[in-house]
């Protein structure tokens, strides 16, 4: 039997990062990454979480929390109109979706996607105005220590009327609309997306909270 030989073609795959590892794909104007170094010796390890000298972002360090996502889940989208976040991954591995709803913006339109991992400490802000989901692509929770730049108000509602639901997704499924490209629905009536109704509404503090039902 005589062989058969069959010449493939493809298409090469468009480079992501520079010869020293950054990323050059483009993320909404005004996000920006600080690469964090975790120091190690024999009796463990040291790693600075922030520090104004970096003068890496202008805004003071005027308050922190921590959240945590236990492996597939799914946060967001939400939404700040008046302060920014600035996400430092502790521990785990996330991938962070940004969608620049910012009509006056030059990235206006954009959906972008940042892996985050413990494995190579980042700082990242986001934008007053741009929309976030967040995704445990990890095997084990995912740990961030958040740095708005203003303090969370208690003594407002947390949210008016709508809560954020977090729903667990199977691990090979990706947030809302990312992989096509496609931004959150932004609208106050719910919409179906590929079997994801999607709705928003005001929270406290001028966010706006995506709700995501899945069934």
């Amino acid at each position: 039997m005589k062989a058969t030989t069959t010449t493939l073609s493809g298409v090469r795959d468009s480079g992501t990062v520079t010869s020293r590892g950054e990323n050059i794909s483009p993320l909404p104007d005004g996000v920006t990454v600080w690469d964090v170094t975790t120091h190690v010796d024999e009796r463990g390890t040291v790693c600075e979480m922030f520090d104004s000298r970096w003068n890496w972002h202008p805004a003071p360090l005027v308050f922190a929390y921590t959240f945590s996502l236990r492996p597939g889940m799914i946060k967001g989208w939400g939404m700040h109109q008046f302060h920014e976040d600035r996400y430092f991954i502790l521990f785990g591995e996330l991938l962070l979706v940004l969608y620049d709803d910012r009509p006056s913006s030059p990235t206006n339109g954009l959906v972008a996607k940042v892996a985050m991992s413990e494995y190579r400490r980042q700082l990242i802000n986001i934008p007053a105005g741009v929309w976030h989901a967040n995704q445990n692509i990890g095997s084990k929770d995912v740990v961030v220590v958040n740095f708005p730049t203003a303090p969370y108000n208690h003594a407002q509602q947390t949210n008016s009327g709508c809560r954020l639901i977090r729903t667990k997704f199977h691990t090979s499924s990706t947030i809302l609309g990312a992989d096509e490209g496609q931004p959150p629905h932004t609208h106050s009536q719910p919409r179906r997306y590929g079997g994801v109704r999607h709705s928003v509404c005001n929270g406290a503090n001028g966010d706006r909270l995506g709700t995501i039902h899945c069934w």
